[in-house]
């Protein structure tokens, strides 16, 4: 089973200590007492059944809120299907290859599998030079950077954006009834 923005996912993290799932089962803001920012709060449990399920592309943009705003531990999951479901790759981009390998962001460059082969490229579109090779993902990404081309290397894509901000967020006073 494929996952698409609107599959619906678990989102989870490991527990520090015991390395098992613990799952979101709600979600709150909190001013951070440092930067006085508001940040998104995970409230966990380790029950699966008060997991809360979201879709995977609002999951995705919480996945960057969470990198951002909270400390390392804070490093999301995701499970399809039922809250200890197989975990989602983590890998983005097309559909596998025969050999089960998709196109794999690193570092901000889109690295592609080979078409029928076993090599990685990073391509670069709009241009005369078509592709650079390497034995790896990895391998494929410092071919790039050695011959000094990431300025023009296939950038991999960008995390939807989140939901409009409601006016209390963007620093706007809410007008009440009664107000004016």
């Amino acid at each position: 089973m494929s996952v698409s923005a609107a599959t619906f996912v678990f989102p989870f993290f490991f527990h520090p200590q015991t390395k098992q799932r613990v799952w979101i089962a709600s979600l709150e803001s909190k001013r951070d007492a440092r930067t006085g920012r508001l940040v998104l709060w995970p409230n966990l449990d380790d029950d699966p059944a008060l997991a809360q399920k979201f879709r995977y592309d609002y999951a995705l943009v919480m996945q960057r809120r969470f990198r951002d705003e909270l400390p390392p531990q804070y490093d999301v999951h995701f499970a399809f299907l039922e809250p200890n479901g197989q975990e989602v790759e983590r890998a983005v981009g097309s559909s596998p290859d025969k050999n089960g390998r998709t196109a794999t962001p690193f570092k901000g460059v889109l690295v592609v599998p080979g078409n029928g082969n076993s090599h990685w490229f990073v391509r670069y579109p709009g241009t005369a030079i078509e592709s650079t090779r390497g034995d790896s993902v990895e391998d494929a990404y410092i071919r790039c950077v050695e011959r000094g081309l990431l300025q023009h290397a296939e950038k991999a894509p960008e995390e939807p954006p989140g939901p409009p901000l409601i006016a209390a967020q963007r620093g706007i006073p809410r007008i009440r009834p009664g107000s004016l």
